[in-house]
């Protein structure tokens, strides 16, 4: 089903009015997800909620609940450390977090030869890491600081500004995040990555996702908040 056939099933279904009248807002996601989001509701029913929805749905989507969560950057880890050992230090140190092995979002090489992870935890968990500031992983202490969010025009990709005040005569919206390319998404991409931001630039190298952490485009727009 596409993403329109998937909204349109869940609103004309009469299980799902109550439903409809929780949702503060419908968008579709970096990846092509639609993506339901409630007002401020108890978690037992945020549960009723998904429980509906993939009754509804049966076995053509996955449905999954996201809690509101702050996302972290736990930076000096050397270059064998793995998203096993940062998961069992964090738990060691700060228990009981509860950590599903997909906290651990990403793990990438960072200046010389260590690495930074991205971990998403629930705002309570996420507080008590950065009131510490510092986690020892194997023998080595790192720095955990919240990871500083941009604002993305998910109409021409590019940073400082949102969709609903871009002035740009670029619409990127329906190109893959990839490749550049028009006819499917990012998830289906098999091409070699060419960053859309940058390939109409001298001298720049383009082979990277548009807006991912290599691409000089976010870094310059990540420098001018963190200054």
């Amino acid at each position: 089903m596409t993403y329109t056939d998937i909204l349109r099933k869940v609103k004309s279904d009469p299980e799902l009015m109550d439903l409809g009248e929780n949702v503060s807002r419908i968008r579709r996601s970096q990846e092509g997800d639609l993506m339901l989001e409630l007002k401020k509701s108890p978690g037992k029913r945020v549960e009723n909620f998904l429980g509906k929805v993939e009754k509804s749905l049966g076995e053509v989507a996955q449905v999954r609940a996201r809690k509101q969560e702050l996302v972290i950057e736990c930076k000096d880890i050397d270059e064998i450390t793995t998203k096993e050992d940062i998961r069992d230090a964090l738990e060691k140190q700060f228990e009981p977090l509860g950590l599903q092995d997909s906290a651990i979002r990403g793990l990438r090489k960072a200046y010389g030869g260590t690495q930074t992870a991205t971990i998403s935890l629930p705002t309570e968990a996420a507080f008590k890491l950065l009131a510490a500031g510092k986690v020892k992983i194997c023998w080595v202490v790192c720095r955990l600081r919240e990871q500083v969010s941009l604002k993305r025009c998910f109409r021409c990709l590019e940073f400082g500004h949102i969709a609903a005040k871009c002035t740009g005569d670029c619409d990127r919206s329906k190109c893959c995040r990839k490749c550049g390319g028009e006819g499917h998404m990012f998830r289906e991409c098999k091409a070699e990555p060419e960053c859309m931001l940058c390939k109409e630039k001298k001298g720049v190298d383009c082979r990277h996702v548009a807006g991912s952490s290599r691409c000089p485009v976010f870094r310059r727009a990540l420098n001018a908040v963190t200054k």
